[in-house]
């Protein structure tokens, strides 16, 4: 099924369901992610890490106060790296996130 076909189903079936709220943050979580995709030379550590970890990633943060981030997901066999940096994230890690997010709703349509 593809991707944004998938996202309409589920809000669909949200709201059918009366999970008006859980409805309206599928919404929202879809139109960060879309802007994300389209621009992803302006996008703030905070923005990625949340669309990251509501995706059901685990962040961890090694010891020794390193501005690396690490993001798994059990179903996944791949991490995400991000650095923490005060103004916007480097291009190559918001698309290598969007990527593995990308993966991970691949996995769960085929089950």
């Amino acid at each position: 099924m593809h991707y944004d076909v998938a996202k309409k189903v589920l809000i669909e079936k949200c709201q059918e369901n009366g999970e008006h709220e859980k409805a309206i943050w599928a919404m929202k979580r879809e139109k960060i992610i879309n802007r994300i995709r389209n621009n992803p030379k302006v996008v703030r550590f905070e923005e990625l890490k949340k669309v990251l970890t509501d995706a059901g990633f685990t962040e961890r943060q090694p010891k020794g106060g390193s501005s690396h981030y690490v993001y798994y997901h059990v179903d996944l066999d791949r991490i995400v790296v991000l650095t923490r940096q005060p103004n916007t994230l480097p291009e190559y890690q918001v698309k290598d996130a969007l990527r593995a997010v990308e993966l991970l709703e691949r996995f769960y349509d085929k089950k």
